[in-house]
């Protein structure tokens, strides 16, 4: 994944990063754990929060079970237990797993830019074949006018009105 290394400053192959961002509990890990006010829900919703809090080993709370209400009236509380702890669906990607997603992503995202692109000069496209094709038009309606007979230049003969 070279070509991702290439776009991006990777803190594998930098070591006066990894001693400025993994002090204390990270030192086997690379990169920084984001403060929480910094992180909205939106976020904490997508598999690449999922990867950065398996690895940094942040809770993810879920939401409490709410009582239920039951036909008799009486109230009611799931009784199984809920972990807090998230758990991942698959491992966690190493930093060259990483890069190759990273390269992934990035290939889609040119790959719909590269489309949209051709659609926007396929729509231009047909936009000027009309327009060339209306201005035939006229010009055939233009050189049929030139093969009409004026008839205001014919003389009249009044007396049959």
């Amino acid at each position: 994944s070279r070509r991702a290394r290439d776009k991006y400053h990777n803190l594998k192959d930098d070591d006066l990063m990894k001693n400025i961002f993994n002090s204390g509990r990270y030192k086997d890990k690379v990169g920084m754990k984001i403060p929480d006010w910094m992180i909205i829900e939106e976020m904490k919703q997508t598999e690449h929060y999922r990867m950065y809090a398996e690895v940094f080993g942040i809770d993810v709370p879920r939401i409490k079970s709410q009582p239920t209400d039951s036909t008799q009236g009486t109230h009611k509380i799931p009784s199984t237990p809920r972990s807090t702890h998230l758990t991942s669906p698959a491992p966690v990607p190493t930093i060259d797993k990483s890069d190759e997603l990273i390269l992934q992503d990035t290939s889609k995202v040119s790959l719909a830019k590269h489309k949209s692109r051709q659609e926007q000069e396929a729509r231009e496209n047909v936009a000027l074949v009309e327009k060339h094709l209306a201005y035939e038009e006229i010009e055939k309606m233009v050189e049929g006018q030139e093969h009409v007979i004026d008839d205001s230049s014919i003389p009249r003969n009044d007396e049959h009105n």
